[in-house]
């Protein structure tokens, strides 16, 4: 799948979740709920990554960190629908940005 198609899933999941949100408390999430969300999101995330000593199987891990991951994604992909942001050349834009600063750091260290 590229990201296209993520971008157009994740904005069938917006609507279904808009369609919920209208019935449950009369009117769609603003933008700020979305990034409340995400936060959310981050944090489960945290708490999973850091107590995962002994505490699950690898198995288990792996599958609560894909789920988390894809809740994170999700999270990203709406924001970035709601600021009409291109996720795909501001990801693209910034590799090539992180790409030569850490040339240009590795350069300045041989």
């Amino acid at each position: 799948m590229d990201i296209k198609k993520f971008t157009k899933k994740s904005l069938e999941i917006k609507k279904l979740y808009a369609e919920l949100e209208k019935k449950k408390y009369g009117k769609e999430w603003a933008s700020e709920k979305y990034f409340e969300s995400l936060v959310a999101d981050i944090g489960d995330f945290s708490r999973l990554i850091l107590s995962r000593e002994g505490t699950i199987t690898d198995a288990d891990f792996k599958r609560r960190v894909e789920h988390e991951l894809s809740d994170l994604f999700l999270g990203i992909l709406i924001l970035a629908g709601e600021y009409d942001i291109d996720i795909e050349n501001a990801f693209l834009d910034n590799m090539e940005i992180l790409e030569k600063r850490i040339s240009n750091e590795s350069n300045s260290l041989s």
